[in-house]
């Protein structure tokens, strides 16, 4: 079991993750060692173009494809959409209508939609209250800004959220890296601005 190229459909490897965990699409081995196989199903080098992709993109409401998307969820969703599901389509929307101009393939849009989506998953249990846009009287209660806190200080410390376990095969952890977790930090700040009208609470 090689590391860097993907796998073949047919090696026993990749046989052991169709019957296993179902999973069909390809994995290449990114690094084995005797504890832990990290597998991927995106091509070598693909973290660094996402960064590159993302400085392109602006992932705060001040730069970028996003400058403006507070004004546009609420101009462009009925009163009663949950304020997360209107960040979370807002910012797709963005990405899809500027993928030309940003030269993605449509690979690309898709893993960075996966990033946009997992944070917006922890976004909506910080906002456990669930505001809706016409709601003018919201603001964030004490245990939303504390929820905040907490997941925000996870992801500074390194805890990768969207870490996918498989099993065990040759006695050794297969776990699988989202390389939307590279951008969780960033993104979770911009949702809570989005959505709280209110900069995002320092974490000391």
């Amino acid at each position: 079991m090689g590391t860097g190229a993907f796998e073949s459909k047919t090696s026993e490897f990749s046989i052991w993750l169709q019957t296993e965990t179902m999973t069909t699409e390809p994995r290449r081995i990114v690094r084995t060692d005797e504890k832990e196989i990290l597998i991927s199903k995106v091509e070598p080098g693909f973290a660094q173009q996402l960064h590159q992709t993302l400085d392109l993109i602006g992932l705060d409401s001040q730069r970028g494809i996003l400058v403006g998307l507070p004004e546009r969820m609420w101009a462009n969703f009925d009163g009663a959409t949950p304020r997360v599901d209107a960040w979370r389509l807002g910012i797709i929307q963005s990405l899809i209508d500027n993928q030309g101009k940003l030269s993605l393939n449509d690979e690309r849009v898709k893993e960075i939609q996966i990033g946009v989506e997992s944070v917006a998953a922890l976004l909506e249990a910080t906002l456990w209250s669930a505001p809706i846009l016409a709601d003018e009287e919201y603001t964030p209660k004490k245990g939303e800004i504390q929820a905040f806190h907490d997941n925000l200080r996870t992801l500074a410390d390194g805890s990768d959220i969207f870490t996918r376990f498989y099993g065990q095969y040759e006695n050794k952890t297969v776990v699988n890296h989202c390389p939307g977790a590279l951008i969780a930090r960033q993104l979770l700040i911009s949702g809570w601005e989005c959505c709280t009208k209110t900069p995002a609470p320092t974490v000391g």
